[in-house]
C-alpha cells in the first residue's frame, strides 16, 4: 500500500495553487534543474536506480519504490509545479485543496505529522509522515535539493536499521537536523510552521525554506491514546483517512477498530499485496470511506 498518487498545479507568478491540474504529464520529458545543472528525469532516475538497486537484496523493491516516487515528485517541483504526493492508502474524504490553498504563501512544504522516529520527535515535537506531502514550486531549486537530501538520508537509515519506511526516516531526520524547532506535538490541531535552516541560509542572507506541519484533526495519522477510535470524533473533522498503528513485532498481527491490522515490519511487501488490500478494503468499509460500487463519486476538487 505504499504506491503514491500525485496532483500537480503549474505555478503562475508565484501564486499558491488553488486547484489540481488533471493534465497527464510525461515525466521523461520534464527537465530537472538541480544545483545549476539541467538533467532529464529519465537520466536522474537511471542514476538513482543504478546507485541504489545495485546495493539492494535481490527482489527487494519496497525501499527503492518508496524513494523513487520522491525523485519523480522532485522533478515535477523543479519544473515549476506545485505537487501533492500521497500514499495510495491516503483516502480523500472531503475537499482539502481549498485548505491547502490557505497556507501562508511563504510555506514551501506542508506535511502530515507522525510519532516516529523518536529523535526528531524530541527535537521538533513531531516526526514526518511522507505519505501526504504538499510541495510548492516557488523556490523550486531549493525544494528539489531538499527532497533529494531526504531520499539519500532515508537510504542511509535503511541500511543502518533495515527498516522499509525510508521516506519517513529521511524526511524526519533531514528536517530535525536543519534547525526546525516547532515546539509542537503529533496531536496539535493547528498548522505549525517552522524554518528549515539548511545550506547556511541564515548566515548568507538568502531565503530559508518554510515547512508546515498540518493539523492533526484534519490530517490524522494515529488515534489519540486517550480515545483509540476513529469514531470518537475524527470522522467528523478529518479531510483524509490515512490511519495506521503499530505494535511490538513479536505481537503482530495486532489491530484496533477502524484501523488496518499491523502485520509487522516486512521487507518483501510485494508478497503481501493481496492480503493488505483486502485488509484495507474491509477497514474502509467499516469507517464508511469505501465508495466503490456505491454509485457515489469520490471526492474531487
Amino acid at each position: 500500500m505504499k504506491e503514491s498518487t500525485a496532483n500537480v498545479k503549474k505555478h503562475d507568478n508565484n501564486k499558491p495553487a488553488v486547484a489540481a491540474d488533471k493534465t497527464t504529464l510525461s515525466l521523461s520529458h520534464i527537465h530537472m534543474r538541480h544545483r545549476g545543472r539541467r538533467k532529464t528525469l529519465q537520466a536522474e532516475a537511471k542514476i538513482f536506480v543504478m546507485n541504489t538497486m545495485a546495493k539492494s537484496p535481490a527482489g527487494s523493491m519496497s525501499k527503492s519504490n518508496n524513494a523513487e516516487r520522491h525523485v519523480a515528485a522532485a522533478a515535477l517541483v523543479a519544473s515549476g509545479l506545485d505537487v501533492l504526493a500521497t500514499d495510495a492508502s491516503a483516502v480523500i474524504l472531503k475537499p482539502m485543496l481549498p485548505y491547502l490553498s490557505t497556507l501562508p504563501t511563504d510555506v514551501d512544504l506542508a506535511i502530515q505529522r507522525d510519532d516516529w522516529p523518536s529523535g526528531p520527535v524530541q527535537q521538533m515535537g513531531t516526526a514526518v509522515n511522507a505519505g501526504f506531502m504538499y510541495m510548492r514550486g516557488t523556490h523550486a531549486n531549493d525544494v528539489t535539493t531538499l527532497v533529494m537530501d531526504a531520499v539519500y538520508r532515508g537510504l542511509i537509515e535503511f541500511y543502518l536499521r533495515w527498516n522499509n519506511i525510508v521516506d519517513q526516516y529521511g524526511w524526519s531526520f533531514v528536517l530535525s537536523e536543519s534547525g526546525v524547532r516547532t515546539r509542537t506535538s503529533e496531536w496539535a490541531n493547528e498548522t505549525t510552521i517552522g524554518t528549515i535552516k539548511r545550506w547556511r541560509c541564515m548566515q548568507q542572507g538568502s531565503t530559508c525554506l518554510k515547512v508546515a506541519f498540518l493539523p492533526y484533526d484534519r490530517f490524522p495519522r494515529h488515534v489519540l491514546p486517550t480515545h483509540g477510535k476513529w469514531s470518537d470524533g475524527l470522522q467528523h473533522t478529518a479531510l483524509i483517512y490515512h490511519l495506521t498503528m503499530g505494535c511490538v513485532q513479536e505481537q503482530a498481527p495486532c489491530s484496533i477498530p477502524g484501523i488496518r491490522p499491523f502485520r509487522g515490519n516486512r521487507q518483501r511487501l510485494d508478497r503481501y499485496d493481496e492480503t493488505d488490500f483486502d485488509d484495507y478494503v474491509a477497514t474502509l468499509r467499516s469507517v464508511g470511506a469505501w465508495r466503490v460500487g456505491r454509485n457515489e463519486p469520490p471526492w474531487s476538487d
